[in-house]
């Protein structure tokens, strides 16, 4: 995603503002400079900015609190020029609890949308503003009128039945509770490109780029949310112990030189380090191997450079556990233990790798 900045904690969840945002305010301020606004237009324009953006921090915490409800942990809400991003650790194998997860951000802006109305209402403002070009957001009544459509656009945007929106999720939900989530995957994939075609044709006739590249992020969007739904569940289905070698570990000791390493383990990238007691006491990915060959004379042995973070998992775990902890932790080589706690093998990402192509 590249560099983020941490701006609060919502639900034990780090809400993270990209980089690329800085670039959206500076483009605003050209604006405001070439148009030449008065001090209190931007000062509303500002406002409604920070109020957009903080309905889409609401629209993620829907899904979050409603993951939360679930079980599903949310690694982290990541706020670009694009919109927002809730990062799930994992998304439920239930239909209906992914469907509940998916609706209830979309649910947030229609809410929003329905008290903004409520306002309008009480003080007996249209809800269809009178706009001219260029928009300046100049009073109050401009502020939440625009506000309030804004979210309704975003409500039923976000409900088109194609990834990566909510709406595609919410159909791919449907569609498990008669097919296997593949399956389902499937289908919605092959709707949402023809949703996108549908769009890019519109968007080509009406000379609307931006609807264009929105079609093309669609389509190929679908395409990729099949693969790893496919992906995943290969790797939920098979078990670490029908894949490895029993007694094949990728073992070096910390007495070990670098040198010696890369002649006799030519084959083998990421190693499990042990102590002269056959201990496990971390490990040697690729990367650190590569960096102690490049300063032979700073890096002689293992013990020189390597990591001390080791994991243990029992070869009963299932594939896609073994990579979740991976991922999760950094890890680019486990170690795999028997019944007994011994450990029997280890299982690095080549070989995650290999099973997925």
């Amino acid at each position: 995603m590249g560099k983020t900045f941490r701006i609060a904690t919502v639900l034990g969840v780090p809400i993270l503002v990209h980089w690329s945002l800085g670039l959206f305010f500076l483009f605003f301020i050209y604006v405001a400079n070439k148009e030449a606004l008065a001090l209190s237009e931007v000062a509303w324009s500002i406002l409604f900015f920070i109020s957009l953006f903080l309905c889409v921090v609401l629209h993620e915490i829907g899904h979050v609190a409603t993951a939360k409800k679930y079980g599903v942990k949310t690694r982290d809400i990541i706020l670009s020029p694009i919109g927002g991003l809730a990062r799930l650790e994992s998304i439920p194998q239930k239909a209906l609890q992914e469907f509940w997860i998916a609706i209830n951000g979309p649910f947030v802006n229609l809410s929003i949308a329905g008290l903004l109305a409520i306002i309008l209402l009480v003080f007996r403002i249209p809800f269809i503003p009178q706009l001219q070009y260029p928009v300046i957001i100049d009073g109050p009544i401009l502020f939440l009128q625009l506000l309030m459509l804004i979210n309704i656009v975003v409500f039923f945007f976000n409900l088109i039945p194609a990834f990566p929106m909510d709406g595609g999720r919410v159909l791919r939900s449907i569609l498990a509770l008669k097919f296997d989530r593949v399956k389902a995957t499937f289908i919605a994939s092959v709707i949402g490109k023809i949703i996108a075609i549908g769009l890019l044709a519109y968007a080509i006739i009406s000379s609307q780029i931006l609807l264009g590249f929105v079609a093309v992020f669609i389509y190929f969007m679908a395409g990729t949310e099949y693969q790893q739904t496919k992906t995943s569940e290969k790797l939920s289905n098979t078990l670490i112990i029908d894949i490895i070698v029993k007694n094949q570990i990728a073992k070096v000791y910390l007495q070990d030189k670098f040198a010696e390493i890369k002649n006799e383990h030519t084959n083998t990238n990421n190693f499990l380090v042990f102590n002269e007691s056959e201990n496990l006491v971390g490990t040697l990915p690729n990367w650190f191997l590569k960096e102690a060959l490049k300063s032979p004379e700073k890096y002689t042995q293992v013990e020189d450079l390597y990591s001390k973070k080791y994991s243990s998992i029992p070869e009963t775990y299932s594939m896609k556990k073994a990579f979740d902890i991976m991922q999760k932790e950094g890890m680019a080589i486990l170690a795999v233990m028997n019944i007994d706690g011994d450990i029997v093998s280890s299982l690095d990402r080549e070989a995650v790798s290999k099973l997925v192509k």
